[in-house]
């Protein structure tokens, strides 16, 4: 009975072992596995530290290579001069400017910096679409200067729950918030306006404990915010296109009445415009035959 009693007490604490050096291996994270040291290493980025080698030599009697250069490679830009590399590098796609309004475009200058479209809009009407949008996303504004056409947002927080935090309610979810500006400005059109966005400022905190700190701003950022506001403003757009259709198809209200000079006239509760553009329909089904009409007098002849 001694016997059995020993081997079980040395098989338990073989699997207190085990469960121990699993659960520190899983704490240690993949690093034994994947990593410089790990039984996996990556070599994704070893181009980084690729050097030249010595040139190809031909063996005597034979005709040395010779290198044609048919495909040159063009000359970097002076932006280019450094370019990111590695890890560093945003492999992201570049994002669309959506400007689908019906009198907008996409901006394509070449010397443009920061996200642009150009808009034939009322630049009033245009400033108070972006004003509305911010109220309806609850974006309060930190400065307003009309006479040069900007307005800045306030800060924009966004918080990221982490997994982890639901299944242990660990403090590791993850904030940021970011600040942005509309500008709007004469085009070279004289009839055009031009509609930039920048991202201000863009903040980070990785948990709740730790404080705010700075991180790099971008126009894929600013664009997407953009995005927001065009797809608003194209909303609104379509549903007053509704609207307007559907007010054409109704009819208008006439009624028959006497004017100044007691003559029979019938009085419509509508725009002229309006009312001019039915009344092509309105008088035959009412027996009058038109012969010739003009706008501008207000006259339909029959």
């Amino acid at each position: 009975m001694l016997v059995f009693k020993v081997i079980g007490e040395v098989n338990l604490l073989l699997i207190r072992t085990l469960i121990v050096s699993f659960f520190a291996l899983s704490i240690s994270g993949c690093s034994w596995l994947y990593g410089e040291k790990g039984l996996i290493r990556d070599r994704e980025y070893d181009y980084l530290n690729s050097k030249m080698e010595k040139t190809l030599e031909t063996p005597p009697g034979l005709h040395p290579l010779v290198d044609e250069n048919d495909l040159k490679v063009p000359d970097l830009a002076a932006n280019q001069k450094q370019p990111v590399l590695g890890k560093d590098l945003d492999d992201r796609p570049p994002i669309l400017i959506l400007a689908s309004g019906e009198k907008m475009g996409n901006d394509s200058e070449d010397n443009q910096t920061l996200p642009q479209v150009w808009f034939r809009y009322d630049e009033i009407e245009f400033w108070q679409g972006i004003q509305d949008y911010f109220a309806k996303k609850k974006i309060n504004v930190a400065n307003k200067d009309l006479e040069n056409g900007i307005i800045e947002t306030d800060w924009i927080t966004h918080t990221h729950d982490s997994y982890w935090r639901y299944i242990f309610g660990a403090d590791d979810n993850y904030s940021e918030r970011t600040r942005y500006r509309f500008q709007i400005t004469p085009n070279n059109q004289g009839t055009e306006k031009v509609l930039r966005v920048s991202q201000l400022e863009k903040q980070v905190k990785k948990t709740r404990r730790k404080p705010w700190s700075e991180s790099e701003v971008s126009n894929q950022n600013a664009i997407l915010f953009m995005n927001g506001f065009l797809g608003y403003w194209s909303e609104n757009e379509d549903k007053q296109a509704t609207e307007r259709v559907k007010l054409a198809n109704l009819g208008i209200k006439l009624e028959i009445a006497k004017d100044d000079n007691g003559a029979v006239v019938f009085v419509a509760d509508a725009s002229f415009q309006e009312t001019w553009s039915k009344l092509a329909v309105v008088l035959p089904e009412l027996g009058f035959a038109l012969d010739d009409k003009d706008q501008s007098l207000g006259v339909y002849m029959g």
